[in-house]
């Protein structure tokens, strides 16, 4: 059985290096956000992701961890957004040169405020928000002084198309209720309805701690139900993901510091190999968000002059009349 695990270990990675392709072939890295609450598992999901794909041993690149495992007592680790480029997480000989992914942490989003959430998501994935970028700034600017503001302060100007975000992963803990205000706020900055902005991503998600909750029962169902209706998933499984992140409650004596878990990397592999996959496209790629910024502030400046035009001519039209008269 062990040895079982251990050939569908290899024969995931191979398929995973096909499906990347290798970068001097012109084949470049999807850069991949994890977006979900505080303590949900984002940064623990990077650092199981790169042990799933290690010869020798799990490391820890995103700091993860936690103040208590009961509700309520997640903590926030990651405050700052950190990209982890495969140069980075790579550490085998026999990966160098592919095109694997970058992976964008940042810091757990609550469950609220959707307005101001829903820009600050859309300008994180046009490539807009630049690591070391706290997200909790972000949007006490936002609340304070108000989303226009808050726009025209962190918009780039230089913003490169290779900081644009090609895929999202929705994590949510598998113990606690779905976050669906924040999901409906990457649903609409994912996949916009309307013709201000056309730039589609894909979306994904995964269900972290599973060895914490009774998977038969019909809590878990539930909000396993829960989770794919708001991501619009049903239907689709394959894009949505269980599993079970490196961490001290399955690995208690910390074995992982020294080796590979291939049981728990399997998941991580079989769900990757979906995520990377090709046949996901982002739709118009190019759509720049600082053109569509500019194309409002034009818009309003038009609108503001026929506005003043129109009153010069209506406060001046009765002395014209009186002239002639």
């Amino acid at each position: 059985m062990e040895e079982d695990i251990r050939n569908e270990r290899k024969n995931l990675i191979s398929k995973l290096k096909g499906v990347v392709g290798r970068s001097d072939e012109g084949r470049c890295p999807r850069n991949i956000v994890l977006i979900g609450s505080p303590g949900c598992g984002k940064s623990s999901f990077i650092n199981s992701y790169a042990a799933s794909i290690a010869d020798d041993y799990w490391r820890e690149y995103a700091f993860s961890g936690g103040k208590g495992s009961g509700k309520g007592t997640a903590d926030q680790i990651t405050v700052r957004i950190k990209r982890f480029e495969a140069k980075e997480y790579v550490t085998s000989s026999r990966l160098q040169g592919y095109a694997f992914p970058t992976l964008v942490d940042i810091s757990g989003i609550q469950d609220g405020e959707c307005e101001i959430t829903e820009e600050i998501l859309r300008l994180l994935f046009y490539g807009e928000l630049k690591d070391n970028t706290n997200i909790r700034s972000v949007f006490t600017c936002g609340k304070n002084n108000g989303i226009q503001y808050m726009r025209s302060k962190y918009i780039g100007w230089n913003t490169k198309n290779s900081n644009k975000v090609h895929r999202i992963i929705v994590v949510a803990n598998a113990m606690e209720p779905i976050p669906q205000n924040l999901i409906q706020c990457v649903m609409k900055a994912a996949r916009p309805t309307g013709d201000k902005y056309t730039r589609e991503i894909p979306v994904f998600g995964i269900m972290t701690k599973i060895d914490q909750v009774d998977e038969s029962s019909q809590e878990f169902k539930n909000r396993k139900q829960t989770f794919m209706e708001a991501l619009s998933l049903v239907g689709v499984s394959h894009r949505v993901a269980q599993c079970v992140n490196y961490c001290d409650t399955i690995d208690p004596m910390s074995t992982r510091t020294n080796q590979t878990l291939p049981d728990v990397d399997i998941c991580f592999l079989r769900f990757m190999n979906v995520v990377c996959g090709s046949n996901y496209v982002v739709s118009n790629p190019d759509e720049s968000y600082r053109s569509i910024y500019f194309k409002e502030k034009r818009q309003e400046f038009q609108r503001k002059m026929i506005i003043i035009i129109l009153a010069i001519i209506m406060l001046g039209l009765p002395c014209l009349l009186a002239a002639y008269i």
